[in-house]
């Protein structure tokens, strides 16, 4: 999957190290911008809002694909406008494994995984 398609689109499934290792990414890429926004030009310009969106997006794409691996709708991301949703989605995408075998998002990506594994030896 490529880096764009990870992060942008809303389809597919991702397995638990993937989300993380996104989550992750856009956290230390989110503080670099907040960090770089207020000693250059301020949190109020068009160039922090642009990251920050791109940065909300990739969250919502990436957690939409972890629910997707959980067979799951990614529409179960707006419960993380609730007040106790965060935690809840930190469990949920990040804690507990995705369904076995194949789902109605697609195929299994620990399975894929494994499958390339042994074809390259």
């Amino acid at each position: 999957m490529a880096l764009f398609e990870l992060l942008f689109s809303f389809s597919g499934r991702i397995n638990r190290e993937k989300w993380w290792l996104t989550q992750l990414l856009i956290f230390g890429v989110g503080t670099i911008v907040t960090a770089l926004a207020a000693l250059l030009d301020g949190e109020d310009s068009v160039v922090y809002s642009l990251c920050t969106l791109c940065l909300g997006l990739a969250h919502w794409a990436t957690s939409a694909k972890r629910f997707h691996d959980r067979d799951r709708s990614g529409w179960w991301i707006l419960i993380e406008f609730t007040g106790i949703g965060i935690f809840w989605i930190l469990i949920e995408l990040g804690c507990r494994s995705g369904t076995y075998g194949r789902n109605r998002f697609g195929p299994d990506p620990l399975k894929y995984k494994v499958v390339r594994n042994r074809v390259r030896g």
